[in-house]
């Protein structure tokens, strides 16, 4: 018979994830649901998987800013974006899949970008 953990909430959960292209490991937390939605309501798919990525990353070490993470170079930024949304359980099916493809385009990754 398995026992359950007691789920305590307030106590931030805090994962690691390896990035084989900067041979580093990143720490980072998940996001509640209030979170998301806030985010999602910005509204351009880029934006919305930086400011996903510098929440996570912000939560696991709070002297992370989201200007660091904006200021970020293209080269370590989406390696760390990539190793965040395929952590199992991080995004929903659907969104985990929309934040790849938006790593994937070509140019900027807006909608139309390309």
């Amino acid at each position: 018979m398995m026992k359950a953990k007691v789920f305590k909430p307030g106590k931030p959960v805090i994962y690691e994830a390896y990035v084989p292209e900067l041979r580093q490991t990143v720490r980072f937390s998940p996001l509640s649901v209030k979170e998301l939605v806030e985010i999602a309501s910005i509204g351009k798919p880029l934006d919305i998987a930086i400011k996903i990525t510098a929440r996570a990353l912000q939560k696991a070490n709070p002297k992370i800013t989201e200007q660091s993470v904006e200021e970020m170079p293209v080269a370590t930024l989406f390696p760390i974006m990539k190793a965040i949304f395929t952590f199992p359980g991080f995004l929903p099916e659907e969104h985990r899949l929309e934040m790849l493809r938006i790593l994937q385009q070509p140019g900027d990754g807006q909608e139309g970008g390309g």
